[in-house]
Protein backbone atom coordinates (compact mmCIF):
# COMPACT_ATOMS: atom_id res chain seq x y z
CA UNK A 1 0.00 0.00 0.00
CA UNK A 2 2.66 2.25 0.68
CA UNK A 3 4.19 1.50 -2.76
CA UNK A 4 1.25 2.49 -4.38
CA UNK A 5 1.23 5.50 -2.23
CA UNK A 6 4.41 6.73 -3.16
CA UNK A 7 3.86 5.91 -6.87
CA UNK A 8 0.58 7.79 -6.70
CA UNK A 9 2.39 11.28 -5.08
CA UNK A 10 5.45 10.71 -7.39
CA UNK A 11 2.90 10.52 -10.25
CA UNK A 12 0.99 13.68 -8.75
CA UNK A 13 4.02 15.57 -8.82
CA UNK A 14 5.29 14.59 -11.89
CA UNK A 15 2.08 16.11 -13.88
CA UNK A 16 2.48 19.18 -11.60
CA UNK A 17 6.20 19.37 -13.21
CA UNK A 18 4.85 18.62 -16.27
CA UNK A 19 1.89 21.73 -16.07
CA UNK A 20 4.24 24.00 -14.65
CA UNK A 21 6.33 23.41 -17.60
CA UNK A 22 3.84 23.83 -19.78
CA UNK A 23 2.97 26.91 -18.58
CA UNK A 24 6.21 28.42 -18.90
CA UNK A 25 6.82 27.18 -22.03
CA UNK A 26 3.37 29.23 -22.98
CA UNK A 27 4.84 32.39 -21.55
CA UNK A 28 8.07 32.97 -23.41
CA UNK A 29 9.52 35.76 -22.49
CA UNK A 30 11.65 37.97 -25.12
CA UNK A 31 15.14 39.59 -23.47
CA UNK A 32 13.17 42.63 -23.10
CA UNK A 33 10.93 40.72 -20.51
CA UNK A 34 7.89 40.66 -22.46
CA UNK A 35 5.79 37.84 -23.74
CA UNK A 36 6.86 36.57 -26.85
CA UNK A 37 4.24 36.39 -29.49
CA UNK A 38 3.95 35.05 -33.13
CA UNK A 39 1.73 36.63 -35.28
CA UNK A 40 0.45 34.67 -38.23
CA UNK A 41 -0.13 36.38 -41.68
CA UNK A 42 -1.40 35.07 -45.02
CA UNK A 43 -1.50 36.32 -48.57
CA UNK A 44 -2.26 36.35 -51.82
CA UNK A 45 0.79 37.24 -54.04
CA UNK A 46 3.43 34.46 -54.87
CA UNK A 47 5.48 37.55 -56.30
CA UNK A 48 5.99 39.13 -52.66
CA UNK A 49 6.15 35.83 -51.24
CA UNK A 50 10.12 36.64 -50.38
CA UNK A 51 9.98 40.14 -49.86
CA UNK A 52 6.98 40.64 -47.88
CA UNK A 53 8.34 38.92 -44.63
CA UNK A 54 11.61 41.43 -45.44
CA UNK A 55 9.33 44.02 -44.58
CA UNK A 56 7.43 42.55 -41.57
CA UNK A 57 11.28 42.25 -40.17
CA UNK A 58 11.64 46.25 -39.52
CA UNK A 59 8.49 46.00 -37.55
CA UNK A 60 9.89 42.85 -35.57
CA UNK A 61 12.80 44.45 -35.18
CA UNK A 62 10.99 47.32 -33.39
CA UNK A 63 9.34 44.77 -31.44
CA UNK A 64 11.56 42.31 -30.15
CA UNK A 65 8.85 40.41 -28.53
CA UNK A 66 6.77 39.92 -31.56
CA UNK A 67 7.38 37.23 -34.02
CA UNK A 68 5.70 37.25 -37.66
CA UNK A 69 5.56 34.07 -39.65
CA UNK A 70 4.49 34.74 -43.36
CA UNK A 71 2.65 31.52 -45.69
CA UNK A 72 0.60 31.62 -48.56
CA UNK A 73 -1.78 28.45 -47.89
CA UNK A 74 -2.91 26.39 -50.43
CA UNK A 75 -0.79 28.58 -53.37
CA UNK A 76 -3.06 28.93 -56.48
CA UNK A 77 -5.95 27.80 -54.28
CA UNK A 78 -5.01 30.48 -51.63
CA UNK A 79 -9.19 32.03 -51.69
CA UNK A 80 -10.48 27.94 -51.44
CA UNK A 81 -8.08 26.84 -48.86
CA UNK A 82 -8.20 29.92 -46.85
CA UNK A 83 -12.17 29.54 -46.41
CA UNK A 84 -11.56 25.86 -45.69
CA UNK A 85 -9.29 26.61 -43.06
CA UNK A 86 -11.12 28.87 -41.38
CA UNK A 87 -14.21 26.69 -41.69
CA UNK A 88 -12.86 24.36 -39.74
CA UNK A 89 -11.37 26.70 -36.99
CA UNK A 90 -7.78 27.50 -37.84
CA UNK A 91 -7.24 31.79 -38.25
CA UNK A 92 -4.65 33.61 -38.89
CA UNK A 93 -3.85 36.55 -37.42
CA UNK A 94 -4.27 38.94 -40.48
CA UNK A 95 -4.89 37.67 -43.71
CA UNK A 96 -4.83 39.70 -47.63
CA UNK A 97 -7.32 38.98 -49.80
CA UNK A 98 -8.67 40.76 -53.15
CA UNK A 99 -10.62 43.81 -52.40
CA UNK A 100 -14.51 44.41 -52.90
CA UNK A 101 -16.77 41.54 -53.42
CA UNK A 102 -14.06 38.83 -52.37
CA UNK A 103 -13.76 40.91 -49.20
CA UNK A 104 -17.52 41.22 -48.39
CA UNK A 105 -17.96 37.45 -49.17
CA UNK A 106 -15.42 37.00 -45.54
CA UNK A 107 -17.45 40.07 -43.77
CA UNK A 108 -20.50 38.69 -44.08
CA UNK A 109 -19.00 35.15 -43.33
CA UNK A 110 -17.76 37.01 -40.17
CA UNK A 111 -14.54 36.12 -40.76
CA UNK A 112 -13.27 39.93 -41.08
CA UNK A 113 -13.05 42.42 -37.92
CA UNK A 114 -14.91 45.73 -38.26
CA UNK A 115 -11.82 48.21 -37.86
CA UNK A 116 -13.94 51.64 -38.61
CA UNK A 117 -13.53 53.54 -35.28
CA UNK A 118 -9.44 52.39 -35.44
CA UNK A 119 -7.83 55.89 -35.64
CA UNK A 120 -5.31 54.82 -38.27
CA UNK A 121 -8.46 54.54 -41.14
CA UNK A 122 -7.80 58.18 -41.42
CA UNK A 123 -4.34 57.38 -43.03
CA UNK A 124 -6.26 55.32 -46.33
CA UNK A 125 -7.00 57.13 -49.51
CA UNK A 126 -10.47 58.59 -49.52
CA UNK A 127 -11.02 57.52 -53.10
CA UNK A 128 -10.30 54.14 -52.12
CA UNK A 129 -12.43 53.30 -48.99
CA UNK A 130 -15.37 51.82 -51.15
CA UNK A 131 -13.10 48.51 -52.30
CA UNK A 132 -12.27 47.79 -48.21
CA UNK A 133 -16.07 48.55 -47.51
CA UNK A 134 -19.47 46.67 -46.85
CA UNK A 135 -22.53 48.19 -45.49
CA UNK A 136 -20.91 51.11 -43.91
CA UNK A 137 -18.07 49.64 -41.93
CA UNK A 138 -14.43 49.33 -43.03
CA UNK A 139 -12.79 46.25 -42.78
CA UNK A 140 -9.25 45.70 -43.71
CA UNK A 141 -5.87 48.01 -44.79
CA UNK A 142 -5.72 48.60 -48.24
CA UNK A 143 -2.78 47.55 -49.70
CA UNK A 144 -2.47 47.39 -53.78
CA UNK A 145 -3.03 50.53 -55.67
CA UNK A 146 -3.64 49.41 -59.25
CA UNK A 147 -3.60 52.27 -61.82
CA UNK A 148 -4.71 50.58 -65.15
CA UNK A 149 -4.54 52.46 -68.77
CA UNK A 150 -2.50 52.86 -71.32
CA UNK A 151 1.14 52.11 -71.01
CA UNK A 152 3.27 54.06 -73.59
CA UNK A 153 7.11 54.28 -74.18
CA UNK A 154 7.77 58.22 -74.26
CA UNK A 155 11.02 57.95 -76.34
CA UNK A 156 9.24 56.45 -79.12
CA UNK A 157 6.08 58.60 -78.94
CA UNK A 158 9.00 61.78 -78.61
CA UNK A 159 10.49 60.16 -82.22
CA UNK A 160 6.42 59.89 -83.78
CA UNK A 161 6.42 64.24 -82.80
CA UNK A 162 3.34 62.95 -80.56
CA UNK A 163 3.91 66.34 -78.18
CA UNK A 164 0.81 65.61 -75.67
CA UNK A 165 -1.17 61.87 -74.66
CA UNK A 166 -4.15 61.67 -76.30
CA UNK A 167 -7.04 62.50 -74.77
CA UNK A 168 -9.60 62.22 -77.41
CA UNK A 169 -10.29 59.39 -79.74
CA UNK A 170 -9.39 61.46 -82.92
CA UNK A 171 -6.70 62.48 -81.01
CA UNK A 172 -5.37 58.55 -80.61
CA UNK A 173 -6.33 57.97 -84.04
CA UNK A 174 -4.21 60.49 -85.06
CA UNK A 175 -1.33 59.39 -82.68
CA UNK A 176 -1.73 56.07 -84.36
CA UNK A 177 -1.06 57.26 -87.74
CA UNK A 178 2.18 58.93 -86.36
CA UNK A 179 3.57 56.08 -85.34
CA UNK A 180 3.16 54.20 -88.15
CA UNK A 181 4.75 56.63 -90.24
CA UNK A 182 7.71 55.86 -88.50
CA UNK A 183 7.14 52.07 -88.29
CA UNK A 184 6.04 51.56 -85.07
CA UNK A 185 3.22 48.97 -84.54
CA UNK A 186 0.68 51.32 -82.51
CA UNK A 187 -0.41 48.54 -79.82
CA UNK A 188 0.56 45.51 -78.55
CA UNK A 189 -2.43 42.89 -77.87
CA UNK A 190 -2.63 39.57 -76.14
CA UNK A 191 -6.39 38.79 -76.69
CA UNK A 192 -5.05 34.42 -77.01
CA UNK A 193 -4.91 35.16 -73.08
CA UNK A 194 -9.52 36.47 -72.80
CA UNK A 195 -8.40 38.30 -69.41
CA UNK A 196 -6.81 40.78 -71.39
CA UNK A 197 -9.33 42.16 -72.90
CA UNK A 198 -11.45 41.92 -70.31
CA UNK A 199 -9.20 44.35 -68.53
CA UNK A 200 -9.24 46.55 -71.66
CA UNK A 201 -13.12 46.60 -71.49
CA UNK A 202 -13.30 47.14 -68.18
CA UNK A 203 -11.39 50.32 -68.18
CA UNK A 204 -14.01 51.65 -71.11
CA UNK A 205 -16.34 50.50 -68.35
CA UNK A 206 -15.87 52.08 -65.63
CA UNK A 207 -14.93 55.53 -67.69
CA UNK A 208 -18.58 55.48 -69.51
CA UNK A 209 -20.68 55.06 -66.79
CA UNK A 210 -21.06 54.15 -62.65
CA UNK A 211 -19.95 50.78 -63.65
CA UNK A 212 -20.34 49.28 -59.55
CA UNK A 213 -24.27 50.51 -59.55
CA UNK A 214 -24.60 48.72 -62.83
CA UNK A 215 -23.05 44.89 -61.65
CA UNK A 216 -24.82 45.55 -58.63
CA UNK A 217 -27.84 46.22 -61.08
CA UNK A 218 -26.69 43.14 -63.40
CA UNK A 219 -26.60 40.89 -59.82
CA UNK A 220 -30.30 41.68 -59.75
CA UNK A 221 -31.34 41.33 -63.04
CA UNK A 222 -32.35 44.58 -63.64
CA UNK A 223 -29.45 45.47 -66.10
CA UNK A 224 -28.20 44.67 -69.78
CA UNK A 225 -24.89 45.14 -71.77
CA UNK A 226 -27.33 46.29 -74.39
CA UNK A 227 -26.88 49.89 -73.38
CA UNK A 228 -25.83 52.89 -75.42
CA UNK A 229 -22.90 53.89 -73.17
CA UNK A 230 -21.23 50.53 -73.54
CA UNK A 231 -21.75 50.42 -77.78
CA UNK A 232 -19.90 53.27 -77.48
CA UNK A 233 -16.73 51.28 -76.08
CA UNK A 234 -16.82 49.41 -79.34
CA UNK A 235 -15.10 52.70 -81.06
CA UNK A 236 -11.71 52.50 -78.97
CA UNK A 237 -11.42 48.61 -79.52
CA UNK A 238 -12.15 49.28 -83.12
CA UNK A 239 -9.07 51.59 -83.11
CA UNK A 240 -6.87 48.84 -81.30
CA UNK A 241 -7.75 45.82 -83.84
CA UNK A 242 -7.03 47.89 -86.53
CA UNK A 243 -3.67 49.17 -85.25
CA UNK A 244 -2.12 46.47 -82.96
CA UNK A 245 0.15 43.57 -84.35
CA UNK A 246 -0.58 40.52 -86.87
CA UNK A 247 -2.25 37.42 -85.77
CA UNK A 248 -3.58 38.99 -82.73
CA UNK A 249 -5.45 35.92 -81.94
CA UNK A 250 -2.18 34.02 -81.60
CA UNK A 251 -0.59 36.47 -78.99
CA UNK A 252 -0.56 36.12 -75.91
CA UNK A 253 -0.40 38.24 -72.30
CA UNK A 254 3.21 37.40 -73.08
CA UNK A 255 4.01 38.48 -75.84
CA UNK A 256 2.66 41.55 -75.98
CA UNK A 257 4.61 42.95 -73.09
CA UNK A 258 7.69 41.09 -75.07
CA UNK A 259 6.76 43.09 -78.67
CA UNK A 260 6.38 46.40 -76.06
CA UNK A 261 9.54 46.35 -74.57
CA UNK A 262 11.30 45.99 -77.64
CA UNK A 263 10.09 48.66 -79.02
CA UNK A 264 8.29 47.05 -82.03
CA UNK A 265 5.36 48.60 -80.61
CA UNK A 266 4.21 52.08 -78.41
CA UNK A 267 1.35 51.52 -76.44
CA UNK A 268 -0.57 48.44 -74.47
CA UNK A 269 -3.14 48.70 -72.65
CA UNK A 270 -2.44 46.99 -68.95
CA UNK A 271 -2.16 47.98 -65.51
CA UNK A 272 1.71 48.22 -63.85
CA UNK A 273 1.68 44.79 -63.33
CA UNK A 274 2.93 44.50 -66.97
CA UNK A 275 6.24 46.34 -65.94
CA UNK A 276 7.83 43.36 -64.61
CA UNK A 277 7.91 41.27 -67.70
CA UNK A 278 8.57 44.46 -69.75
CA UNK A 279 11.64 45.23 -67.22
CA UNK A 280 13.17 42.03 -67.66
CA UNK A 281 13.75 43.41 -71.54
CA UNK A 282 14.31 46.51 -71.23
CA UNK A 283 15.56 47.77 -67.79
CA UNK A 284 16.14 51.26 -68.94
CA UNK A 285 12.94 51.82 -71.00
CA UNK A 286 10.85 55.09 -69.82
CA UNK A 287 7.09 54.46 -69.83
CA UNK A 288 4.00 56.68 -69.00
CA UNK A 289 0.77 56.27 -68.05
CA UNK A 290 -2.68 57.75 -69.47
CA UNK A 291 -6.15 57.12 -69.34
CA UNK A 292 -7.98 55.56 -72.08
CA UNK A 293 -9.76 57.77 -74.85
CA UNK A 294 -13.56 57.12 -74.99
CA UNK A 295 -15.23 59.87 -76.47
CA UNK A 296 -14.53 63.33 -78.18
CA UNK A 297 -14.22 65.16 -74.72
CA UNK A 298 -10.87 65.03 -73.12
CA UNK A 299 -12.60 65.20 -69.53
CA UNK A 300 -14.32 61.50 -70.28
CA UNK A 301 -11.02 59.90 -70.24
CA UNK A 302 -10.52 59.12 -66.46
CA UNK A 303 -7.57 56.82 -65.65
CA UNK A 304 -9.22 53.31 -63.58
CA UNK A 305 -7.19 53.19 -60.74
CA UNK A 306 -8.56 51.16 -57.38
CA UNK A 307 -7.27 49.49 -54.12
CA UNK A 308 -7.04 45.62 -55.55
CA UNK A 309 -6.70 43.86 -51.90
CA UNK A 310 -6.68 43.95 -47.94
CA UNK A 311 -5.26 42.91 -44.89
CA UNK A 312 -8.19 41.63 -42.56
CA UNK A 313 -8.22 40.97 -39.41
CA UNK A 314 -10.43 37.80 -38.42
CA UNK A 315 -12.24 38.52 -34.87
CA UNK A 316 -11.04 35.09 -33.97
CA UNK A 317 -7.36 36.60 -33.84
CA UNK A 318 -5.92 34.94 -30.51
CA UNK A 319 -3.87 38.32 -30.15
CA UNK A 320 -6.07 41.04 -31.60
CA UNK A 321 -4.26 43.94 -29.63
CA UNK A 322 -0.88 43.15 -31.27
CA UNK A 323 -2.39 42.92 -34.46
CA UNK A 324 -4.52 46.15 -34.07
CA UNK A 325 -0.90 47.61 -33.74
CA UNK A 326 0.58 45.89 -36.51
CA UNK A 327 -2.23 47.04 -38.48
CA UNK A 328 -1.35 50.88 -37.52
CA UNK A 329 2.38 50.46 -38.27
CA UNK A 330 1.10 49.05 -41.89
CA UNK A 331 -1.33 52.39 -42.20
CA UNK A 332 1.85 54.69 -41.67
CA UNK A 333 4.78 55.71 -44.26
CA UNK A 334 7.18 53.71 -42.80
CA UNK A 335 5.68 50.37 -44.37
CA UNK A 336 4.58 52.61 -47.42
CA UNK A 337 8.51 52.81 -48.05
CA UNK A 338 9.22 49.28 -47.63
CA UNK A 339 6.16 47.97 -49.21
CA UNK A 340 7.11 49.88 -52.23
CA UNK A 341 10.99 49.00 -52.39
CA UNK A 342 11.05 45.61 -51.76
CA UNK A 343 7.21 44.60 -53.31
CA UNK A 344 7.21 47.24 -55.90
CA UNK A 345 3.75 48.01 -54.68
CA UNK A 346 2.07 51.28 -54.10
CA UNK A 347 0.34 51.47 -51.00
CA UNK A 348 -3.16 53.78 -51.02
CA UNK A 349 -2.19 55.33 -48.18
CA UNK A 350 -1.49 59.24 -47.50
CA UNK A 351 2.03 60.28 -48.78
CA UNK A 352 2.70 56.88 -49.36
CA UNK A 353 6.15 55.82 -51.29
CA UNK A 354 6.02 55.00 -55.22
CA UNK A 355 7.74 51.60 -56.74
CA UNK A 356 11.18 52.82 -58.10
CA UNK A 357 10.74 50.32 -60.62
CA UNK A 358 9.16 52.24 -63.83
CA UNK A 359 8.54 55.30 -61.70
CA UNK A 360 7.80 57.52 -64.03
CA UNK A 361 4.42 55.56 -64.86
CA UNK A 362 3.68 55.92 -61.49
CA UNK A 363 3.96 59.44 -61.12
CA UNK A 364 1.49 59.47 -64.10
CA UNK A 365 -0.44 57.54 -62.21
CA UNK A 366 -0.80 59.41 -58.91
CA UNK A 367 -1.06 62.79 -60.92
CA UNK A 368 -3.92 61.43 -61.86
CA UNK A 369 -5.32 59.96 -58.21
CA UNK A 370 -4.41 63.51 -56.92
CA UNK A 371 -6.03 65.54 -59.61
CA UNK A 372 -9.33 63.56 -58.85
CA UNK A 373 -9.59 62.82 -62.30
CA UNK A 374 -10.18 58.28 -61.50
CA UNK A 375 -12.88 56.19 -61.55
CA UNK A 376 -12.99 52.57 -60.43
CA UNK A 377 -12.02 49.54 -62.09
CA UNK A 378 -14.58 47.28 -62.66
CA UNK A 379 -12.85 43.51 -63.01
CA UNK A 380 -12.20 43.45 -59.33
CA UNK A 381 -16.13 43.71 -58.39
CA UNK A 382 -17.63 42.07 -61.81
CA UNK A 383 -19.84 38.52 -60.91
CA UNK A 384 -16.76 35.83 -59.94
CA UNK A 385 -16.13 34.19 -63.37
CA UNK A 386 -17.07 37.33 -65.72
CA UNK A 387 -14.66 37.59 -68.62
CA UNK A 388 -15.51 39.79 -71.20
CA UNK A 389 -12.87 38.64 -73.18
CA UNK A 390 -14.04 35.59 -74.24
CA UNK A 391 -16.75 37.20 -76.67
CA UNK A 392 -14.13 40.06 -77.52
CA UNK A 393 -11.98 36.97 -79.12
CA UNK A 394 -14.20 36.63 -82.05
CA UNK A 395 -15.05 40.14 -82.60
CA UNK A 396 -11.24 40.91 -83.03
CA UNK A 397 -11.40 38.22 -86.21
CA UNK A 398 -14.97 39.78 -87.34
CA UNK A 399 -17.04 36.62 -86.73
CA UNK A 400 -18.94 38.44 -84.14
CA UNK A 401 -20.82 41.67 -84.32
CA UNK A 402 -21.20 44.51 -81.36
CA UNK A 403 -24.44 43.37 -80.56
CA UNK A 404 -23.78 39.40 -80.77
CA UNK A 405 -20.77 40.73 -78.12
CA UNK A 406 -23.21 42.12 -75.61
CA UNK A 407 -25.81 39.43 -75.86
CA UNK A 408 -22.85 37.06 -74.79
CA UNK A 409 -22.08 39.06 -71.91
CA UNK A 410 -25.61 38.94 -70.79
CA UNK A 411 -25.76 35.53 -71.17
CA UNK A 412 -22.56 34.78 -69.45
CA UNK A 413 -23.56 37.05 -66.42
CA UNK A 414 -26.79 35.20 -65.90
CA UNK A 415 -25.68 32.37 -66.40
CA UNK A 416 -22.72 32.56 -63.61
CA UNK A 417 -26.01 33.68 -61.24
CA UNK A 418 -27.65 30.86 -61.32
Amino acid sequence: MKKNRKRKISLIMAMALLAAGLTACSNIKSDSGEEEITLTVWQLKPEIAETLPEVFAKYTEQHPNIKITVDRPGGNDYDTTIKAQMASGVYPDLYMVNSYSVMESFAKGGNAQDITDEAFVDNFMEEFMRSISYDGKIYGVPCEVDGVGIIYNKEIFKKAGIESVPKTLDELSSACEKLKAVNVTPFSVGIKDSWTMNQSFSLLHGELMDAYDFTQKMNRGEESFRREEIASAFDFIDIMKNNCNDKPSDSDYSNMCSLFAQGKSAMMVCGMWGMTSVLMIDPDIEVGVFAVPVSDKPEDARLCADNAAVFCMPPQSEHKEETLKLMEWMSGDEFARLYAEKCGIYMPTENAALPKDAESGWEDIRTYIEEGNITTLPFLYYTSGFDAGIALQPYFTGDFSREQVMDAWDELWKSLLM
